[in-house]
């Protein structure tokens, strides 16, 4: 077990109750409102949501289709009470024969070694016309706190360049918006330039 997952593992029992207050939970409905507005825009019948977690936005995304969720922790599953596939998989090391319309990835994509090399390697699990969205944080003071909480803990975050997300992800970029204070959201669609 990695020490992110450990941490995660360690943080499972009150994470879903820890992100309902306070500053936290003010980030999510800050972020939650702009996922939103992206999902809107998307028509999604089959989703793989990449770390679930306990499911914050699971929710959100089965009311636009059928929902299978993967994560590294079986704690964070386990408190997905929710009619959905769940996967128990590092997202850099879980693969399928499905296909998608949407793959989605709230919260994740900051602690992977190879970011770059798995949203490519999640893009061959896209049907055609399919769409990756991602909410990840970015190169800003709020970002800089929000990795500065997570050294606290020995986990590794990396922050993305809102003026290089181009290139730092490397795929065909629809849309792309900042979140307050240090988010912010893409979304691609491999088949189209």
């Amino acid at each position: 077990m990695n020490i992110v997952q450990r941490y995660f593992e360690e943080a499972s029992e009150e994470y879903q109750a820890r992100s309902g207050r306070g500053l936290w939970r003010w980030l999510r409905t800050i972020e939650a409102s702009t996922l939103t507005d992206f999902l809107e825009e998307v028509r999604a019948a089959k989703i793989l949501e990449l770390g679930a977690g306990a499911g914050f936005y699971s929710a959100q995304l089965l009311q636009h289709g059928s929902l299978t969720c993967v994560d590294f922790s079986p704690k964070m599953l386990g408190q997905l009470e929710l009619p959905v596939k769940k996967i128990c998989a590092n997202v850099e090391d879980f693969s399928t024969e499905e296909k998608f319309d949407l793959i989605f990835c709230a919260g994740a994509w900051e602690f992977l070694p190879n970011p770059k090399a798995t949203l490519h390697k999640m893009a061959g699990y896209l049907n055609p016309g399919g769409s990756i969205i991602l909410l990840t944080p970015r190169k800003s003071l709020g970002g800089y706190l929000y990795r500065w909480f997570h050294r606290k803990h020995r986990v590794n975050v990396r922050l993305f360049s809102w003026a290089r997300r181009e290139q730092e992800f490397g795929l065909p970029l629809e849309r792309a918006e900042r979140v307050f204070p240090f988010s912010m959201v893409l979304r691609f669609r491999p088949g189209h330039s």
